[in-house]
């Protein structure tokens, strides 16, 4: 994924991948403004919209008068291409020091119990 979703691009993207399958501009509009509060207005939708699909991470297919918007990139696929960008800058590929970053507020006995599974099911492989 070499051109970066904005953060408004991101909230768009986080709609569209909710509805799982293909969704309406009207559709994001509503939903923007439910779950983010950005009262955004269709033609700043629309905006947004043909910057993500210029960045391929959208098409849009017509049907008669209506636009459906279907994604190219799937919300798995941008959550680790991201979240392994933020660990190579922020810690210098060190996943330990992401999970020391995690963990240095107190956990419960049920998250060290996971994440210690976790652990041995990567030592495993």
């Amino acid at each position: 994924m070499e051109n970066e979703l904005s953060d408004r691009e991101v909230l768009i993207m986080k709609c569209v991948w909710e509805k799982e399958g293909s969704v309406t501009i009207q559709n994001v509009q509503h939903d923007v403004k439910e779950k983010f509060d950005w009262d955004a207005k269709p033609s700043t939708i629309r905006t947004f919209i043909t910057s993500i699909v210029a960045k391929r991470y959208l098409k849009i297919n017509k049907e008669g008068r209506t636009s459906y918007l279907i994604p190219l990139v799937s919300k798995e696929e941008y959550r680790d291409d991201q979240t392994k960008k933020m660990i190579d800058f922020w810690y210098g590929g060190s996943k330990g020091k992401l999970i020391k970053t995690l963990t240095e507020d107190e956990i419960g006995d049920a998250e060290v119990s996971h994440l210690m599974e976790v652990l041995d099911e990567i030592s495993d492989n």
